[in-house]
């Protein structure tokens, strides 16, 4: 039998890390409508969606595709070669295409150069993003995950009551 009220005590460090997630993506919102380099801002939402997805957890329900660009954008796989914007910026041309599209979509797997020689690109997690993400718009994919991290989160920590015992 499990305890509810000890499902309950983690609940206000969740509600915590779903706040920052909604923060940011927030943030990462505002850059995309700008059209400024949201390099830090994606990744922000990345590592806040995998905190949520890891949360006493032996493994995180992060969705693959999200999972492997998380992955990738932590170890610094993700990267084309700089190229000028305006000025002294330079846009590391993330996992993000913009030139077909308004608003910033997630590259084609083909489309991603590998800065690392020695990287070794999971394949399973590279078809994964490609299925998943590829063509896809940025900001509506991740907070489509951060709505199925949080009801994944309501079943997973609301106390389950038997309605037909409470008559």
């Amino acid at each position: 039998m499990v305890d509810a009220t000890r499902n309950l005590a983690v609940a206000p460090f969740l509600v915590r890390l779903f706040e920052s997630c909604h923060h940011a993506l927030g943030r990462l919102a505002e850059q995309t409508r700008t059209m400024h380099d949201a390099f830090a801002e994606t990744g922000e939402v990345l590592f806040w969606l995998y905190a949520i997805s890891n949360y006493r957890r032996v493994k995180p329900t992060l969705s693959p595709g999200l999972r492997w660009a998380r992955d990738r954008y932590a170890h610094g796989q993700l990267f084309t070669e700089p190229h000028k914007m305006s000025g002294d910026q330079y846009d590391t041309d993330f996992v993000w295409d913009r030139s077909s599209y308004a608003a910033p979509h997630w590259k084609h797997a083909l489309e991603i150069h590998f800065d690392n020689a020695s990287a070794r690109p999971n394949k399973s997690g590279l078809r994964a993003y490609q299925d998943e993400l590829a063509g896809r718009p940025v900001l509506v994919t991740l907070q489509a995950e951060a709505d199925r991290l949080l009801m994944e989160a309501v079943r997973r920590f609301t106390p389950r009551t038997d309605w037909r015992k409470s008559t």
